[in-house]
């Protein structure tokens, strides 16, 4: 679990990865990407809200974005099931 390795690194180093987040501008690279990318989404996820990877998705040309019904932040472990099921469809197809 995450907790237990941030309890374990030092806070500086902490600090400083959340620095790096915080003032990552992800536009600058999307536009360059050019391999399919598949973004799966919880429709209920308020960590990565629907705009960002809505945003992510259009800056992206070759793309795919899908949001799970009632789904979380944490779909992939809630849904893993459909999750498999969308990523075969998305890689049979590439």
């Amino acid at each position: 679990n995450w907790i237990k390795g941030a309890e374990n690194t030092p806070l500086n180093s902490l600090l400083l990865c959340l620095k790096d987040m915080l003032d990552f501008d992800e536009h600058k690279i999307l536009k360059k990407i050019k391999i399919p990318c598949l973004f799966i989404e919880g429709e209920k996820d308020f960590k990565t809200p629907r705009y960002i990877a809505v945003n992510m998705h259009k800056k992206i040309k070759n793309s795919e974005i899908y949001f799970i019904k009632d789904a979380t932040h944490d779909t992939n472990i809630q849904n893993a099931k459909k999750i498999n099921k969308i990523i075969e469809k998305f890689v049979v197809n590439i």
